[in-house]
């Protein structure tokens, strides 16, 4: 499978309207388009409810209505997950990121052959070294 997988970085910066690089923001449209996939890691979900709750993270309506809102205008769909990746989420090669949020979303993208859409430099890296596809913010 291809698509994109967007990370809780990305999924607040696309709702907020941040600007992406060209290539990003070529990317992205094509996939909105229906080119691909576009997918966000359930975990996302706990994350925004976190930042939420410690006041991290503004929004403009109750945390479950809002990312009801983002899945609907980005067309994204939430992606599958399983007890597999789970397991190898805590067994990635590599030096790898000690968030066991991103870990996971790096798993969900290594499992499901998803690119992950990040800010997150250590996510980046990871990409880098070549265990999973990333696209930089």
């Amino acid at each position: 499978m291809s698509g994109l997988l967007l990370d809780t970085c990305a999924v607040i910066w696309l709702s907020e309207g941040k600007s992406a690089s060209a290539a990003t923001t070529e990317r992205l449209e094509a996939a909105f388009d229906g080119g691909e996939p576009v997918l966000v890691s359930l975990i996302t979900a706990w994350e925004i409810g976190m930042l939420y709750r410690k006041g991290r993270v503004s929004l403009t309506l109750d945390p479950e209505d809002w990312l009801d809102l983002f899945m609907k205008s980005a067309h994204a769909d939430w992606a599958q997950m399983t007890p597999r990746i789970l397991v190898r989420s805590s067994n990635l090669p590599g030096l790898v990121h000690s968030d066991p949020a991103d870990r996971i979303i790096i798993s969900t993208a290594r499992q499901a052959q998803l690119t992950i859409l990040t800010g997150d430099r250590t996510i980046l890296d990871y990409g880098e070294s070549g265990y999973v596809s990333v696209l930089p913010y």
